[in-house]
């Protein structure tokens, strides 16, 4: 099942980023080139990047380790690479948006700002799980030393 899962989201990046290949190309033989189809295609590129980083992500995690999480380091560490991939997905978008916004409607900038503060919240919600966990952790390895 995680097998095919990967080999789903590898290939809809794939196609996601030949469409953004053909999105830049095809303008290049026209006079002009286009903010927008520019944008579009980084857009397609940040999403296809995301997409393959998830597929790479089960396939490492689900398919190579094969294994049950057995300690809560390798569980913190785990949920740790997921969600920098999130974080970094959903930065680099409402930066696109904020360039998009930035040249046709700048009351469109209400959605940008709504992805950069839920990325802040991602941010200092992972560094919260991290404190929290690493503490359990020493927690536990302090009573398992007793």
């Amino acid at each position: 099942m995680y097998f095919g899962g990967s080999i789903v989201l590898t290939l809809a990046a794939l196609i996601l980023l030949i469409k953004s290949i053909f999105l830049l190309i095809i303008p290049l033989f026209s006079a002009t080139v286009p903010v927008t189809v520019i944008l579009q295609a980084i857009e397609l590129i940040v999403v296809s990047i995301a997409v393959l980083d998830v597929g790479k992500y089960i396939a490492e995690e689900e398919i190579q380790t094969n294994k049950e999480r057995r300690t809560p380091a390798e569980a913190r560490k785990t949920l740790t690479k997921f969600l920098v991939i999130i974080i970094i997905a959903i930065s680099l978008e409402a930066l696109l948006y904020i360039f998009e916004a930035g040249h046709t409607d700048l009351r469109l900038l209400i959605y940008p700002t709504l992805l950069v503060i839920a990325t802040v919240f991602l941010v200092v919600g992972l560094a919260l799980f991290q404190k929290i966990s690493v503490a359990s952790e020493e927690k536990i390895s302090q009573k398992e030393v007793s």
